[in-house]
């Protein structure tokens, strides 16, 4: 589920990239994953609590 409320930090992102990245994780993940849904990115950094990297979206929707 993803909660486009204007209120949310996923809407204000999603309106200013213009896209949205959905995960899926396995059980060695489910701990962390239920956390990063349980807090609001308005409210608490959340973009150390995985790996990740960053495509240029650009570059692959051309």
């Amino acid at each position: 589920m993803v909660s486009l409320a204007k209120p949310h930090y996923t809407d204000q992102g999603i309106r200013e990239t213009r896209a949205l990245t959905v995960n899926i994780v396995d059980e060695a993940m489910l701990k962390k994953a239920d956390r990063t849904g349980c807090v609001s990115g308005n409210k608490v950094d959340k973009s150390d609590m995985f790996a990740f990297h960053m495509l240029d979206l650009r570059r692959m929707c051309t």
